[in-house]
Parts: C-alpha cells; sequence; structure tokens
C-alpha cells in the first residue's frame, strides 16, 4: 500500500535495519559528493522554509515487512482463544457463573515485532537518519536518541556498532577547533579500526557537510525539529512489498539468487510506479520485462547471460544527450551517464525533470526497434559491429559514439521508426560525426544540437535531397571541409543516376584510412567522370592499402620523396607521416594533412605510370629504384629505409646546411648525421677495422657526431663548410665521405704500422 510517510513516523513504528545484500553507504565518497550535497542542502531549506504549502517529497522507499507473519500468527492464536473463551462463557452461563474475558488485539505495526527491511531508499533514509541524530544530539534529547537505535545495518557487524556507539552518546562536546567527526572519532566509545568500514567512513563525512551546511545556512536546531516531527516536511512514499505485487517479484528473484538487485532492476521498479502517469506506449511494463529484452539479448556475445548493464546504459546514454541539452548537468552526472556499467544512474534521473518530459520517447523508440530494427546491417565505423550492436552495447562509450548513438536514436524518434531513408542518414552522419572532433561534453552538446537542427530539415525526406539545400546553420558544427564533401557527393549521387555513386562512396568511405573521408579524389581530375573518378579512387585505395601504410621502412613516404620534397615543416624540424591511424588525430597529423598540403606530389603519385593498383608494394619499390634525385640529403633518405627508422618519433633537425636525424623530437635526445650515419649502414661491415657510430646529444655535441675508427679517428660533417672531416691531429677537408674513410683508415693504418728500432750492443 503506497503511503506518505516521513522518516520519523517509519522508525516509530518499525526497526529499519539495511540488509546485508544492500551496498554500503555511499553518500560519503568523493564522486557521490555533489549528489550529498543537493540532497543535504534540499532538505534543510524545506526545514528552514516556513510556507506550509512548500515541502520536500523524496519519491518513493519501498521494503518488506519483516515480522509481519508473527504478527498474524499471534492473531489467529487470539481468535481461537476468543472462541475457546467464548465456549467457556457459555458453558458457565449455564451453571450461573458469571465469566467475563478480554484479549488484547497487537498492533500489526508494532516495532518490537516488525523490522522494515529497504529494498531502495536505503541512502535517503541513512541520510535522514545522520539529520535526526545530529538534531537529537544538539537538542540532548536522549529519547530521540534512544528511538533512533531502531535503525541499523546488517551489511557488517562494524557499521552496525558503530551506529549503535552513536546513540549512546549522550552528551556530545561542541568543540570549536573540531569538526563533528574528529569529536565522534576522539571519543572513548570509537573503536579505531571502523575507520576502515566504507560505511563509517561515508557516514563522518556526510555528518561534516550537515554541520557545515547548518552553520552556513543558520538554521536553529529547535525550528528543525519541528519542521521534521511536527510540520512533515519532508516525506516520500512508502511502499510495503506485502501490498506491491510487482515489486514482489522482484524481492523474490533477488533471495533467490542471493544478491541485492541490479541499478536496472531499481530503475524499473521506480519507473513503474513514479512515471506511468506520462508513459503512453501501450503494454510498455510487459515490454521491458519481455518483448524488448530480445533486443538486449540478441546482441550480447555467445555465453553472455547478463543484459541488465547493457539495458540500463541504454537510459543513460540516450538520457545524456537531453541533459545536456535541457540543464546544466555536473561533470560527475556526465561521467556517470556516459560511464563504466558499474555507475548507477538512478539518482540523476530522480533529481532531473528533462527525464519525466523525454521517458516516454525512449520507450517509443525500443517499439520502433522491436517491430522494425534497422539494423542488420553494418556501419564501418563501428569495425564490423552491426547498428544493433551498437546501440546495444554495455562498455563506455566514447564522445564521438555517443554523439552517433545520439543521431540515430533521434532519427528514428522523429521518422517514428520509419527507415526509408536510414542508411542515407546514417551515411552523411557518421562521416560528419567521425571527421570532427568531438572530445568533451561542451563538444558533445554542440554536436547533439546540430544534430536536433539538421533532422528539423531532413524529417522523413531524402536524406541527400534535403542535404544539397543545407544551408550553413543546419550544420554549422561540423568541420566545413567535411559539410561541404557530403553536400557535393549527395550532388553527385542525385545528378548522375546512370551510375552508382553511392556503392563507390560507400566503398571508400570504408577504407581504413580514408574512414569517411575522400573528397580529395575529386581534387585528381579537373574533368569529374564517373570512370575517371573511379580510376583515381583504384589508385588511391591500394596506395593508401593497409599493407602499404602497415609496412615499417616508410616505403610510401620515401616514393613521394622522388616526386619532390614534401616534409612537414616545424621550426627547425622536418617531419615526415606516420601510419598511425586509430584515431581521428592520428589521421589529421599525419597522411591527411600530407594529401591537403601536397595536392600536386600527390597527383604525380596517383598518375604515375609505375603505380599498379594491383601491386601496390612492388610498384612502390620499382618508383623508387628508377628514381634519380639530385639533391643528395634527399637521396639518401629514399635509398636507405634505415635512416627513418631511427626517428622513432618522425622529426628530422635542419641545422644550417646539415641533417639529424631525431631520436625524438628534439636536438636535446640523441641524434646521428645524416650522411656519416647513411655511409656507416651501408658499410660497417665492409672492413676489418672496428667501425662504430657516435651518436650525439645536445647542440654543442654537432661536431662530434659521426663514425669512430679503431677508437681513434673520427669522420664526421661540418654543416658550415658542407664538407666531410677528418679529426687527427690535422683536420682534413674532403667533398666525400667516401675520400674522407679512406683517408682516415690510412691515417689509422700508418699509426699502428711498427717502428725501426737500431739494436745497441753492449
Amino acid at each position: 500500500m503506497n503511503q506518505k510517510r516521513t522518516f520519523w513516523d517509519i522508525i516509530t513504528s518499525y526497526s529499519i535495519e539495511i540488509p546485508t545484500i544492500q551496498r554500503d553507504y555511499t553518500y560519503g565518497r568523493e564522486r557521490a559528493k555533489k549528489i550529498s550535497q543537493k540532497l543535504i542542502g534540499s532538505i534543510l531549506d524545506s526545514l528552514a522554509n516556513q510556507d506550509p504549502n512548500e515541502n520536500l517529497h523524496l519519491d518513493f522507499i519501498y521494503g518488506k515487512l519483516e515480522g509481519v507473519d508473527n504478527y498474524q500468527h499471534l492473531e489467529r492464536n487470539r481468535q481461537s482463544i476468543d472462541t475457546l473463551l467464548n465456549s467457556l462463557k457459555n458453558y458457565a452461563q449455564q451453571l450461573y457463573i458469571d465469566v467475563d474475558y478480554k484479549t488484547l488485539t497487537k498492533n500489526r505495526e508494532s516495532a518490537d515485532i516488525v523490522t522494515f527491511i529497504p529494498l531502495d531508499g536505503q541512502q535517503r533514509l541513512t541520510t535522514l537518519f545522520l539529520i535526526h541524530w545530529y538534531l537529537g544530539t544538539k537538542l540532548r534529547n536522549d529519547e530521540v536518541l534512544n528511538r533512533l537505535e531502531c535503525f541499523t545495518y546488517a551489511t557488517r557487524k562494524s557499521s552496525s556498532d558503530f551506529l549503535k556507539m552513536l546513540c549512546q552518546i549522550k552528551n556530545l562536546e561542541t568543540l570549536p577547533d573540531y569538526t563533528i567527526a574528529e569529536q565522534i572519532t576522539n571519543h572513548e566509545l570509537f573503536f579505531t579500526f571502523w575507520k576502515k568500514d566504507p560505511t563509517v567512513h561515508s557516514i563522518l563525512v556526510v555528518l561534516n557537510e550537515i554541520e557545515r551546511q547548518f552553520q552556513e545556512k543558520n538554521i536553529d536546531f529547535t525550528t528543525a525539529w519541528d519542521a521534521l516531527i511536527n510540520r512533515q516536511k519532508v516525506t516520500f512514499d512508502f511502499f510495503d512489498l506485502d501490498d506491491f505485487e510487482l515489486t514482489d517479484e522482484l524481492y523474490v528473484k533477488m533471495n533467490a539468487r542471493g544478491k541485492k538487485l541490479s541499478h536496472f532492476e531499481n530503475f524499473k521498479a521506480w519507473l513503474i510506479k513514479s512515471h506511468s502517469s506520462v508513459i503512453s506506449v501501450k503494454r510498455w511494463k510487459n515490454k521491458i520485462d519481455i518483448g524488448w529484452n530480445d533486443l538486449f539479448w540478441n546482441s550480447k556475445a555467445k555465453g553472455d547471460t547478463e543484459i541488465d548493464s547493457a539495458y540500463l546504459q541504454y537510459f543513460k546514454l540516450l538520457f545524456l544527450g537531453d541533459i545536456i541539452q535541457e540543464e546544466n548537468p555536473s561533470e560527475e552526472e556526465i561521467e556517470i551517464l556516459r560511464g563504466n556499467i558499474e555507475d548507477n544512474p538512478l539518482d540523476i534521473f530522480k533529481t532531473h525533470s528533462c527525464f519525466a518530459r523525454n521517458i516516454n520517447s525512449y520507450l517509443q523508440l525500443l517499439d520502433y526497434l522491436e517491430k522494425n530494427c534497422p539494423i542488420e546491417q553494418v556501419n564501418p565505423i563501428f569495425k564490423n559491429l552491426t547498428v544493433k550492436e551498437f546501440l546495444f552495447r554495455e562498455n563506455k562509450f566514447t564522445w564521438w559514439d555517443a554523439t552517433l548513438h545520439y543521431a540515430i536514436t533521434r532519427y528514428l524518434v522523429t521518422t517514428n521508426g520509419d527507415l526509408t531513408y536510414f542508411s542515407q542518414w546514417l551515411r552523411v552522419i557518421s562521416n560528419l560525426i567521425y571527421n570532427t572532433p568531438i572530445e568533451s561534453p561542451k563538444l558533445y552538446k554542440e554536436a547533439c544540437e546540430s544534430i536536433s537542427n539538421l533532422l528539423k530539415v531532413v524529417g522523413r525526406k531524402p536524406v541527400y535531397e534535403s542535404l544539397i539545400t543545407f544551408e550553413g546553420p543546419d550544420i554549422d558544427f561540423f568541420l566545413p571541409g567535411q559539410r561541404n564533401e557530403e553536400i557535393l557527393k549527395a550532388k553527385w549521387i542525385i545528378a548522375d543516376s546512370e551510375n552508382d555513386w553511392e556503392t563507390l562512396f560507400i566503398r571508400l568511405e570504408q577504407h581504413n584510412y580514408f574512414y569517411g573521408q575522400i573528397g580529395f579524389i575529386f581534387q585528381l581530375n579537373n574533368d569529374i567522370s564517373y570512370y575517371s573518378f573511379e580510376n583515381a579512387a583504384l589508385q588511391a585505395e591500394s596506395l593508401f592499402s593497409e599493407e602499404v601504410m602497415s609496412g615499417y621502412n616508410n616505403m610510401l613516404f620515401r616514393a613521394f620523396l622522388t616526386q619532390g620534397d614534401c616534409f612537414f615543416n616545424a621550426g627547425n624540424n622536418l617531419i615526415f607521416p606516420s601510419g598511425l591511424h586509430g584515431t581521428l588525430r592520428n589521421r589529421n597529423e599525419n597522411w591527411r594533412r600530407f594529401i591537403k598540403e601536397n595536392p600536386e606530389i600527390l597527383k604525380k603519385m596517383i598518375f604515375h605510370p609505375k603505380l599498379n593498383s594491383n601491386h601496390p608494394i612492388k610498384s612502390l619499390k620499382a618508383i623508387i629504384k628508377s628514381s634519380k634525385i639530385e639533391d643528395e640529403f634527399i637521396s639518401c633518405i629514399v635509398k636507405n629505409y634505415e635512416l627513418l627508422q631511427y626517428c622513432q618519433k618522425n622529426h628530422i633537425r635542419k641545422h644550417n646546411q646539415g641533417y639529424y636525424l631525431l631520436n625524438s623530437t628534439r636536438i636535446f635526445g640523441y641524434y646521428n648525421e645524416v650522411f656519416t650515419y647513411n655511409w656507416y649502414l651501408q658499410n660497417k661491415e665492409a672492413y676489418s677495422h672496428n667501425i662504430e657510430y657516435i651518436s650525439g646529444k645536445g647542440e654543442d655535441e654537432l661536431r662530434s657526431t659521426g663514425i669512430k675508427i679503431d677508437n681513434n679517428v673520427l669522420v664526421y660533417y661540418d654543416f658550415e663548410i658542407e664538407k666531410f672531416k677528418v679529426d687527427f691531429n690535422k683536420n682534413k677537408e674532403f667533398e666525400l665521405i667516401e675520400d674522407a674513410i679512406n683517408q682516415a683508415i690510412e691515417m689509422v693504418d700508418l699509426e699502428n704500422q711498427p717502428t725501426n728500432q737500431s739494436s745497441i750492443s753492449m
């Protein structure tokens, strides 16, 4: 039965025991700090408010009343005794004996036989207990503290003992330099090992917060107590599961498996009791347990038998998209909604009104998906996940994934589940999302707002036809280059219906490196036709294929160098692109940047006569081998793949006329000079002499970087005069490194020849 009650009503009618299957009190934890502060603040504000019409209602609390069976047994016994005594009375009257009797009826809610076991509301009940305890202590009301001893935790003995100890402190001294928690922990009844109990720790933290807010709000203790007890300013709906048909099933389920209800089960019970009036989806209470379950079961990995986490994650992510646009959630709330499956969002659902405004659409969406699932189709963005597997997965979503989740689900809501143009929407919006930086709540919010504006234009119409009419404000969040590319592709799909541009675009967008961004291919031909575009696309696909990109010898970049200098310039450093492409930043900072900055060199390579799209590696080797490059530095890099392998961060330092391969990104790390290191790699095994390479470190060691022979002679490159030098007593200059090396070896050999000595006779 649903009853509006106060905490004091409950604690004076029953004992309250938090069961062993419940978790610890968590409102003192750092991650729950804002939630507990908000709850305490709302309670105290209500106590200070004199308006009788403005009270605080804390939703519902439900559980089981244990001891009621004992009451019923006593009542049956009383009725039997009444029958027996009545018979005795009738018999006595026949003997003219006056017999009278009276049996007393025991109150069903008497606290000495009934204990309330809460299944939902533990955190709020404990917080209310602490506020009552704090006021009882400040008012030095021993009767209140005695009554509060009926509140206990069965989760840990230390928790139970600590709560009992709290109520035994009848005269807690108020010390100005000590917090309430410090006064408790310094008390002679307090055991130090209790501090290790997470419930005890949280209680102490929350008591400090209660005291802080009482002082900050300057609330009179007597007034606050009157507001709690007499004016009943703080209430909740109280449900006894004996009168609560639906949740009794959950209670049986919980006891049968020996563990507490999942976050989703608690959410479902709360949803049914608190929001049934605003939900119009037919038979939703039945569907949430049966029909819609299949959406989650069918998305699970084989052998996985648990769906509650994924089910709740669905609601969390939907709500994240709405709350971040409609309200101002805290960072902690945002992280819980986007976060891991262990994060419980129920308190956030309860405290934000936009949940009630949107819950109907969340359930309506499940109805659409059950009747007409999109969604076995695979989007390349998902790495072989179907749309259904993407929507109903339980792991934490990146901001990009969360944005796509928003785009998919809101499109289905907007179209009432009409999937006619869903594939068009999915393709376009995926390309826009995953090629735009979305790495924070702020960017996620702006992306969702832009998607909402876009949906107002698209509606249930063909996406491509709508796209070519878009103006900037419709999709202003997404990067202009990607917006323009999507519009251009839509125009070609519509304008040239004789050729299947859409299928060609989809194939290219699925490329591991292009990842939806293929606009550069349009720039390779002055006159675009389907066949010229397809030919260029084939070449580009092979050139940036996984086979080529995963190579360890920088073959692709070295081949590009044969067509011209295409290093990135960053101050004194030359940078070459990496094959990393796991993230948007990886792609944008490497080959996408290369494509953007070197369109002519790219065009030369795409249409190179030796490039065969069927054999890209063989083609690149042939291009490199046949190249004739005048620049000595670039020639070394192209011909010797080992040089770039030394550059772990893809940086080369240009210092005057010298080039130094950096082990990191700065000259302060180790480095090797290009020309001497190139000779060393090619010739280190060809001589009988001990030849080693001396790396430099720091700008002062530029002249000491080079080849050392027999630990004696150093050959290095003097960048100021652009010549090689041999450092051996006299510095000698050489135009070619071969000449310098040969001279160095001759000098070493000469030095090591035995000296002629004349014999002396004695």
